[in-house]
């Protein structure tokens, strides 16, 4: 009778040493598990025996056992593309580049057979690491990219978060470079709408900029404004109000004040809070 494997059920080995050799036999449709604990980031090169007629997927992933569609790294080995004709059993041999944490490795038989597989891993010491001064994303310790956070990767180049201003554009210490076409804090808007599509509710998108109402600016019209911003030529417009020069008065500065009326003619007083002259007895009018 034909032997009869159980399918998806996993073979968890526990943690490992980096350096060492495991050997397991792994039936087909099944995992075979290990995890290995890095104290800091480090090049880790697989070397894996297998059969040529194996069919095998290496998955990586850090701090959670992967799946077959959640891994932080994948190898497909199939023998039968990489065999030369000359031997049974076979290596493939790759490299990758681990951060910090613990690393939980499974190989997964997708052959139709039994697979007899030996992995053996190594740290690799690589002189280069700063070479690039951690692209400005990290800080150089005794040759290796200890990244700041948000960062990945041997030369801190790649973002930790999946997906960075909105697929449209390049992050670039903090800021979102959008590619044409593209604009906003995380490049989530087309050139052809507003940022604000309401405008602050104080003028009207027209082809993806902001056209302000009177008393309103700014690039989503979000600041007041006086109604004249000039203020007439003849004062400034500070917090959306005309502060006149000497001699001006009106919300836009356009009414010549009367020449000397802080005097009141000499014949009463006037009072700056309320601009009106108080006349002594026996004398009328406004100045």
């Amino acid at each position: 009778d034909k032997e009869v494997w159980p399918r998806g059920r996993g073979y968890d080995v526990g943690e490992v040493e980096v350096k060492g050799r495991l050997l397991q036999v792994i039936p087909p449709s099944n995992f075979w598990r290990f995890s290995m604990a890095l104290q800091h980031p480090e090049f880790i090169r697989f070397n894996v025996s297998h059969t040529h007629t194996a069919l095998l997927g290496i998955y990586g992933r850090r701090n959670t056992p992967p799946t077959h569609t959640q891994f932080d790294f994948v190898k497909l080995l199939d023998g039968k593309q990489q065999q030369d004709g000359r031997s049974v059993a076979m290596a493939t041999v790759f490299m990758e580049y681990l951060d910090a944490g613990t690393w939980h490795i499974g190989v997964y038989n997708d052959g139709r057979k039994p697979e007899q597989v030996k992995v053996q891993s190594t740290a690799v010491e690589m002189s280069d690491g700063c070479s690039t001064n951690c692209n400005g994303n990290g800080e150089c310790v005794s040759g290796h990219c200890h990244c700041f956070t948000g960062f990945l990767g041997p030369d801190c180049s790649k973002d930790s978060c999946p997906v960075l201003c909105s697929g449209n554009g390049e992050y670039d210490k903090g800021v979102c470079v959008c590619h044409a076409g593209w604009k906003g804090a995380e490049c989530e808007v087309e050139d052809g709408q507003c940022i604000d599509p309401t405008c602050s509710n104080n003028g009207e998108c027209v082809d993806g900029v902001c056209v302000c109402a009177p008393a309103f600016k700014g690039n989503n019209c979000e600041e007041v404004d006086c109604i004249d911003p000039t203020c007439s030529g003849r004062g400034v417009c500070v917090r959306g109000e005309c502060v006149c020069s000497a001699g001006w008065g009106g919300e836009m500065c356009e009414n010549p004040l009367p020449v000397c009326k802080e005097q009141c003619s000499r014949h009463g007083t006037y009072h700056s809070e309320t601009g009106v002259c108080e006349c002594e007895q026996g004398w009328t009018g406004t100045d």
